[in-house]
């Protein structure tokens, strides 16, 4: 039996982000996008138990949704990714 996974389009494309994969800002009145656990191995080729002990290590912080489940803010991941070396950004390329 194959895993399904979400294509990866859909990880980095807003337009496919649910109602529950949004986090209103209430300080700044701007809406944030929310990753999954698995959304979040995804990127970074790991399992998505590794995410969660990130978010136990303080790597990462979790927003808790109503049933309990965790979600990430997509800066933050960015951040890291770019931090990690995992992506450049766009002055490393100058």
């Amino acid at each position: 039996m194959r895993a399904h996974f979400r294509p990866i389009r859909s990880i980095l494309t807003p337009q496919f982000c649910g109602p529950r994969e949004v986090e209103e800002n209430e300080t700044e009145g701007k809406r944030e996008d929310l990753l999954t656990p698995g959304e979040v191995a995804g990127l970074f080729r790991v399992n998505p138990k590794t995410v969660t002990r990130w978010a136990n290590a303080g790597k990462l912080t979790p927003v808790r949704t109503l049933g309990g489940h965790r979600r990430y803010r997509r800066s933050e991941v960015e951040r890291l990714l770019i931090e990690g070396g995992m992506i450049l950004n766009d002055e490393d390329d100058a």
